[in-house]
């Protein structure tokens, strides 16, 4: 495509390019305050992802910054112990991690250094994508400034950032200029200059494969869509690239045989993997297909329509959110206007051809989708399990494009509506909500803190529960939880875990569900099956280490706030260890020494117990003293008669925040009590517990 170059405004002698450089400068400082507002509006307290999918992100560039420190291999993580290869069950952030252990080595502790990472991959798509704008679109400076605004706010990227693979889109811009100097260079016959550009452009895409392959492999299904297009509707450029092609073929050759080398890296890790796990089936990609609806979808924190969200959100559906990479209604409207203003431009059917295409295929109408064929006829086609993220890649790119030359037309006829249409489109891009950064710096690094450095004995480790702000009555989010956290531990502390998850796991990963009776057996059997020495356990709840697994006694955590019956199958019954009897329709009877142990949800300091309890005093007293001792200290002393009343006491914080809670109740003179019939009960009663309550002054 042969676009003239427009006449760029003067700001007179040498001041012109500072002025472009101030106001280039003050457009990257805009668009990333837009993006990152939320993070710096708490002082960067909030980051980029949550406690699962950010963990995991975390836990990989770390696994690079120990690589490079020479205590790791470059291709096996400190998850999924003792699995070798293990890297290839997820996205390799390998481009990331480089950034990040040079962060690291300046002491940026590994959220921080995370988030930085974000910043300036931010920092180089806005750069890359003005220079693409001024250098191969040929716009004047003001449109290239708005090119890398919208591009650096794309809201479809803004709202997947949690998925911090999605980021690599800031590559494209990159990739495509190479792509352009290498062809340039071809086609002026210089081979040398073709072969530096293309061994760039091989090596970028190498190194981009192993860093996030999604974003990488959808570039490359739209430029060989584009190119078939290419070919297809101009048989001037197809005799045109042939004859290069013959000209310049050792040329060509030496950069393909550089990108075959530079790829074996990413083919010998991935390969092996992808045979084993077998990739995606069809149905667990067919809930991330988009529907003609999503087009349009924004998502809830959009500024200008998020109020239109609640028309595509269906309830209850998981996989909606991932779905929400839509356009911005005035961005479509205008890219729809561009298309078919430039409909009979030979240089913009091709593009206009692939982004059609590759968006069809893409659409789920009813249960039917084009994307089967990608899935079943393309190289990779299986490893892409959220199919929407395409639409990503081409609002980044393509139909940006299309629009900004589309405007920079426009302006030369009607200024004032090309102005305000480019506000608009600014705009509409700028959202904000929780979604996007929800991960807590300071408190992870104070779990981080709390749980490091494990015993010296210790030569692996599992994951003997989730944390205890995890929520217990889901098992997805309870596995995420447990998996996440050990990874990160593993890495940080250098330490194996036979614990993790990922895209794909191992074979025989069996660490679903810590709070499952039999996890600890299954953990234990999967170590014996694998001969992991020396494991040590973990518990995130208690932020306490164990040596010693066959004494470990699970610790509950229970809600406060509400009423906790111990009648049989009741929630009460989770707090109780020792000296119980079994639970009767009423309550559940104690033993002269009945003890209660149990972690509370959330808070910290003295906790209220609420009591509704009886006795069963001994012939003719009328009552009985039950002591209350608490973490080993007395607390109280109750006396109780056999009618139910309610009892209170203020148990002492425990020795560290995240001590279990050791409650005991010895009932004084106990006595076997005698039935109306005259039979005499064989049991020692204690305390008769009805019902607790616990919560936090």
């Amino acid at each position: 495509m042969s676009i003239a170059r427009a006449s760029a405004p003067s700001y007179g002698g040498a001041s012109a390019g500072v002025g472009q450089s101030a106001l280039l400068g003050l457009a990257l400082a805009l668009s990333l305050g837009a993006v990152f507002s939320a993070q710096l509006l708490t002082g960067f307290g909030l980051v980029t992802g949550d406690r699962l999918d950010g963990l995991i992100q975390v836990s990989i560039l770390e696994h690079w910054f120990n690589v490079l420190r020479g205590n790791a291999a470059w291709d096996t993580t400190n998850y999924f112990y003792p699995y070798r290869g293990t890297l290839a069950y997820n996205d390799g952030y390998f481009l990331y991690g480089l950034a990040y252990s040079g962060l690291r080595a300046l002491r940026l502790d590994p959220f921080a250094a995370a988030e930085t990472v974000n910043v300036l991959l931010r920092v180089l798509g806005f750069a890359t994508a003005f220079r693409f704008a001024d250098r191969v679109l040929r716009l004047p400076f003001p449109w290239a400034v708005l090119g890398a605004a919208l591009f650096t706010l794309n809201v479809g990227a803004y709202q997947q950032s949690a998925h911090a693979q999605i980021l690599s889109v800031a590559l494209a811009p990159g990739a495509a200029l190479l792509a352009v100097r290498a062809m340039r260079a071809l086609e002026a016959g210089t081979a040398r200059t073709a072969f530096g550009w293309g061994a760039a452009l091989a090596l970028l895409a190498s190194a981009w494969l192993m860093t996030a392959f999604y974003m990488a492999w959808l570039l490359g299904f739209y430029a060989a869509a584009l190119l078939g297009a290419v070919l297809l509707m101009r048989p001037e450029v197809r005799r045109r690239l042939a004859a290069v092609l013959r000209r310049e073929w050792l040329a060509v050759s030496a950069v393909a045989l550089v990108f075959a080398v530079a790829l074996v890296p990413f083919l010998s890790l991935y390969l092996p993997k992808a045979s084993e796990s077998g990739m995606h089936s069809f149905a667990a990609l067919r809930p991330y297909l988009p529907s003609p609806g999503d087009t349009v979808r924004v998502g809830p924190g959009n500024l200008l329509f998020g109020w239109s969200d609640r028309f595509f959100a269906p309830a209850g559906a998981t996989t909606s959110a991932e779905r929400i990479v839509g356009w911005p209604p005035v961005h479509l409207a205008c890219f729809l206007l561009a298309a078919w203003s430039g409909r009979r431009r030979r240089a913009m059917r091709p593009v206009l051809l692939a982004t059609g295409v590759v968006y069809a295929l893409t659409l789920r109408i009813g249960g039917v989708s084009g994307w089967w064929l990608v899935y079943q006829a393309v190289p990779g086609g299986k490893a892409i399990r959220v199919v929407a993220r395409a639409w990503i890649m081409l609002a980044a790119g393509p139909v940006l494009c299309v629009v900004l030359l589309w405007l920079r037309d426009l302006s030369g006829r009607k200024p004032v509506a090309a102005a305000v249409l480019a506000a608009l489109l600014v705009a509409e891009q700028l959202s904000s909500g929780p979604d996007v950064a929800r991960l807590d710096r300071l408190g992870e690094l104070q779990q981080l803190g709390a749980v490091l450095p494990p015993p010296a004995r210790c030569r692996a480790f599992t994951a003997l529960s989730a944390r205890s702000d995890d929520p217990e009555g889901s098992t997805t989010l309870q596995t995420m939880s447990a998996n996440a956290n050990a990874m990160l531990v593993a890495e940080v502390a250098n330490l194996p875990t036979i614990n993790g998850i990922s895209s794909f796991n191992p074979p025989d990963w069996n660490a679903a569900d810590p709070s499952s009776p039999s996890y600890l057996g299954r953990m234990d059997a999967y170590a014996q099956a694998h001969r992991v020495d020396g494991l040590c356990g973990l518990d995130l709840r208690t932020r306490r280490w164990h040596e010693d697994l066959s004494r470990y006694e699970p610790v509950r955590l229970v809600p406060t706030g509400g009423l906790l019956s111990l009648r049989p199958d009741e929630a009460g019954n989770r707090l109780v260890q020792t000296g119980w009897y079994a639970p009767e329709t009423w309550g559940r009877w104690g033993e002269p020494r009945a003890t209660l142990r149990f972690l509370p949800q959330g808070g910290e300091g003295p906790l209220r117990l609420t009591a509704w309890a009886l006795a069963s005093p001994p012939p003719p007293a009328q009552a009985q003293r039950v002591a209350v001792i608490a973490n080993g200290s007395l607390a109280a002393t109750w006396t109780l008669s056999a009618t139910p009343a309610e009892y209170q006491v203020l148990l002492p914080p425990p020795d560290a925040s995240r001590d279990p809670v050791e409650v005991a109740f010895v009932a004084q003179d106990p006595a076997r009590p005698q039935g109306k019939d005259g039979a005499v009960d064989s049991r020692a009663l204690g305390l008769g517990l009805i019902a607790v309550r616990l919560d936090w002054p």
